[in-house]
């Protein structure tokens, strides 16, 4: 099992991980130490990939994400090679499963006054949460996303079980599937591509930033039984 929980500064991340922690004792804590440029960022995220047990469960408390949400505000780059980093996470027996947890910008303000944090400025809050939300959109990973001006901590974390459980079902349907489903666990429309234009089809402009969920011809039948769509897009 390999979690990755991310999202604005304010919005739950951290409370969510030490549940997760708490409820599942065997994940292994995993933090970065922020990148000085985009080669440190490289080196970081793909030399730890290289090296990840495959017997070993990982908790990302955020990961390559924040490549992406802080180096433009930050470092002055776009953290691009992401994309081909996301290629990487694929080729491990478990990719990891997103939870993106997110809020209202008045709640995050709120929050982060309270605990007197000066990492993320005011006025970077939007910029914060739009960059987020640019990423969840373009990101390869399967995921499930948590709005905790919603939804009280203790009700966000059993949603984050139900979609864990969820995603476990999903994936042991097939032994050794070549490419695990993409997209939003409680997505509502199943989009099926053949197995040859998987990377090319999750890209295409209609696609990005969708409430889908993305799979493969070959296991339909099978992943339809655990995501229940209420519609199902076969793509040409």
């Amino acid at each position: 099992m390999n979690i990755l929980v991310s999202g604005v500064n304010g919005a739950g991340k951290t409370t969510l991980c030490k549940k997760l922690k708490k409820k599942y004792p065997e994940l292994i804590d995993t933090h970065f130490s922020n990148p000085k440029d985009m080669e440190d960022g490289k080196k970081q995220y793909f030399d730890f990939v290289e090296q990840m047990n495959n017997d070993k469960s990982y908790l990302f408390d955020r990961f390559h994400d924040g490549e992406w949400i802080y180096a433009p505000i930050f470092r002055g780059y776009e953290g691009d090679y992401l994309l081909e980093f996301e290629n990487k996470l694929y080729d491990l027996e478990y990719v990891p499963f997103f939870v993106y947890v997110f809020a209202k910008i008045k709640d995050i303000t709120s929050r982060i006054e309270k605990r007197g944090e000066d990492f993320v400025m005011p006025e970077h809050y939007p910029i914060e949460r739009l960059n987020f939300d640019n990423f969840v959109a373009k990101q390869h990973l399967p995921y499930c996303t948590i709005n905790t001006s919603r939804l009280f901590y203790g009700k966000a974390f059993q949603k984050v079980l139900r979609c864990i459980k969820k995603y476990e079902s999903i994936r042991k349907l097939v032994n050794g599937w070549d490419k695990i489903p993409r997209g939003d666990i409680n997505a509502n429309e199943l989009y099926v591509v053949k197995d040859d234009d998987f990377s090319t089809k999750i890209t295409r402009p209609d696609i990005i930033g969708r409430n889908i969920w993305i799979t493969i011809d070959r296991d339909v039948e099978e992943q339809s039984k655990i995501i229940k769509p209420q519609r199902i897009v076969r793509m040409e």
